[in-house]
Formats: C-alpha cells, structure tokens, sequence
C-alpha cells in the first residue's frame, strides 16, 4: 500500500496544486516509460511559470508519486509511478464504481476483489450497486460513475448499439468470471414433470433475453412472460411461470428445500451463448487518464480463487443443510 503524503509534501503544495495536477495527469496518461509533456506546454496548460512546474515535478518526486529522469531535448521520461500517492497530491476524487446488486458468488467476489486492489494502491473509492449492465454502462458514458463491470455479451452488443468504443477503455477477464456454468441455470418447480409452457423472460437484460431465447427458443411454442430476472425463482414457486433462466444467489436456504429444480443450461445453442457472456469486463472512460491508470493497474488475480473459494463453501453449506434436514426425516 503507498504511504500518504507527508506534511512537508501537503505544506508544499501551496500555490503548487493546479501544477502538480497537471503533472500528475499527464504522467498518468502517457504511463511508465513515456515522455512527460513538455515543461512550456504545462506552464500554458495552467498558467502558471517555469519554476512552479519544477516545484511540482521534484514535489512529486519527493514524495515518491511520479519519478522522471531528465534526458536533454528528449524531454523528462516517466520512470515510476505511485498511483496512490500521485492520487492523493493530485488531490483527485474518489472512484466511483458500480456494480450489480449482490448475492450471486461471481458477483460479489468483484465487489471485494477490486475494493481490495484499489484499497492496496491507497485509492479512495466508493461502491454502489445498481442492476442492468447496459444501465451501468449508459452512467459511465453520463459522468455518474468510473468504472464498472459487464459481461461480455453485454459490453459487445452495447458497443456495437452505441459506437462508444473510443470512449469507454475496458479489460476482459478470463471465462466464468461473470457467469459460472454450475450457477447459471434454469428453476422450475421440483415436483413438475411436464414439459414448462410459460417461460419468464427478462425484456430490460440482454443478457438474459439471450439465454433465455437459446434454452427456450421461439419455435418451441412457449409463452414468454416478462419478469425481472432476479426474481424468477419466486413467480416459478408461486405458479405464475412454469420455468426461467437465473443465476444463484447465496441462500440459506437450498433451491431443493424451496421446492424447485435447478438444471444447467441443457441446449448446445444456450451453452454456446453462455460461453460467449461468461467472462467479466471491466470498463472505464478511456478519456479521464486517471482512470484509465486505475484500469490498466487492476490485475484482480485473486479474482478467480476468491469465486472459487465462495462456490465451495457455498456447496460444502448445502451439503450440511440437505444432510440434516435428511436426518429429520
């Protein structure tokens, strides 16, 4: 974790912050080994004169934020950077993330593994939730939020709806990471046996119109009935549909125990769509060098260990539940 700036570094930040800013944001653009602008073009940038941008660059190489080494016309080369400390004397805001709401393991294992990176780099951050990738995304592109993460069927298709591909910097996970095959799957009720007529479907998720067209495709003759996702277990249990695709949620109480079934994905086509959506992106506005930075120094590689973990000890629970509710009986 970086250490906060000094006294001696906030005392000599008087009269230096739109400099040191200016520095700070333009090392965090160009990237270790890049060429800090030129000392001319900052001085006009923020208006201020030569030796308050000297201040500000051996400030910030005081306190450990931004190294550069002086290479004669060539310019000054980046050759560290401290993105907390940099962050913090830059007086820079907070990262606003957002993410879908909690419960499902791949989803909160986002949440604490990119808090835990960001804490690490002593990055001030806040986290809200809100559901509806395409929705998260649209709050990226209107300055409500930072960075998020979709999966990547969402981002794909948004991107290609909206042509914001200049504006929105993004890094794709690795598969499952977004939708595990063992959790995504279809409920219906446990003691059913005939073949599910109406079918819940969710008209504001790509995601899930997709997944639910392949599993239960138009020619099949079903009747589909508009539902939020997140809610299908409950209209399934309560009659109202026959069947629907969800992902798991951690639950004290087992699916089985509920009354319902849950079956992965049985349709070659469904597989393939959710192999397709499977991974995790995280997305930020590539136009904001900051965060940008923040992206490109999000490795989350306890990312999949976590999830793994979680879906362990989320199977071991049922186990013990399943097996005494057994020894009641």
């Amino acid at each position: 974790m970086s250490s906060p700036p000094t006294r001696a570094g906030v005392t000599g930040m008087q009269g230096l912050q739109p400099a040191v800013r200016a520095v700070v944001l333009d090392a965090l653009r160009k990237g270790i080994g890049g060429t800090l602008q030129r000392s001319s073009d900052l001085q006009a940038s923020v208006g201020v004169g030569a030796g308050t941008i000297q201040r500000a660059i051996t400030l910030l190489a005081d306190q450990g934020a931004v190294l550069t080494q002086a290479r004669g016309h060539l310019g000054r080369t980046i050759t560290a950077i401290n993105i907390g400390a940099a962050w913090h004397l830059a007086q820079l805001g907070p990262v606003r993330i957002v993410l879908s709401p909690s419960g499902a393991i791949e989803i909160d294992a986002l949440h604490s593994t990119i808090s835990s990176e960001l804490s690490e780099m002593d990055v001030p951050h806040s986290l809200e939730t809100m559901p509806g990738g395409e929705q998260r995304l649209r709050a990226l592109l209107d300055g409500t939020f930072d960075i998020t993460a979709v999966s990547a069927g969402t981002f794909k298709t948004f991107i290609e709806r909206n042509g914001d591909s200049q504006i929105l910097a993004s890094t794709a996970l690795d598969p499952g990471t977004y939708y595990r095959r063992n959790r995504l799957v279809t409920v219906s009720r446990a003691h059913d046996s005939g073949t599910p007529i109406r079918i819940a479907i969710d008209p504001e998720s790509y995601d899930h119109r997709s997944l639910t067209l392949a599993e239960f495709p138009k020619s099949g003759g079903y009747d589909y009935v508009e539902i939020t996702y997140s809610l299908v277990p409950a209209y399934v249990l309560a009659g109202y549909v026959d069947a629907g695709v969800w992902r798991m949620t951690k639950s004290p109480v087992p699916v089985s125990l509920a009354g319902l079934r849950a079956t992965e994905l049985q349709r070659p086509e469904a597989v393939d769509v959710l192999r397709d959506f499977s991974r995790a992106v995280i997305v930020a506005r590539s136009d904001q060098p900051e965060l940008r930075a923040v992206l490109d120094s999000l490795t989350l590689t306890a990312l999949v260990e976590n999830q793994d973990r979680a879906d362990a000890e989320d199977a071991a629970l049922e186990q013990r539940i399943l097996a005494t509710a057994d020894a009641l009986h």
